[in-house]
């Protein structure tokens, strides 16, 4: 799951970078550099695609002893992975990358200002009872 969530990372932007010297570049050699970063992110994940298929390829013949399934199969998500995240960076660096907005954008989120308040508000909170009266409520424990 792991290769997986970094696929899908890598597609968000969420990678780890360091943007204290990419913010004071000029704009156009930041589009280099984060053209570059894209061709990195895809020659890895090619990488982990092809190196992760021989991987579990060449596990595939032994059994894990609880379920006697092929140990490869340990292994498939280092190739699923790889290829995702080469082909989310293709995607991008081909310009087809467009994401849905969603109900919760962050800048649609206000911040918690007062931790003390906003868990004041929570505990206050009324919550519908389990029982099949639904006019009846109780108290929130918290």
């Amino acid at each position: 799951m792991t290769f997986l969530s970094m696929a899908l990372g890598s597609e968000k932007d969420l990678h780890i970078g360091i943007e204290i010297f990419y913010k004071l570049l000029p704009a156009s050699v930041q589009k280099v550099v984060q053209t570059l970063n894209r061709i990195i992110i895809i020659v890895i994940g090619i990488f982990l695609g092809i190196y992760g298929w021989r991987l579990s390829m060449s596990t595939w013949k032994s059994t894990l002893a609880v379920t006697k399934l092929p140990a490869g199969m340990l292994y498939l998500m280092i190739p699923a992975g790889g290829w995702t995240m080469s082909f989310f960076m293709i995607l991008d660096l081909l310009g087809f990358k467009e994401y849905k907005k969603t109900d919760y954008d962050e800048e649609e989120i206000p911040p918690v200002k007062d931790m003390e308040e906003f868990i004041e508000k929570l505990s206050s909170h009324q919550i519908p009872a389990q029982s099949n009266d639904s006019e009846t409520t109780t108290e929130n424990p918290l």
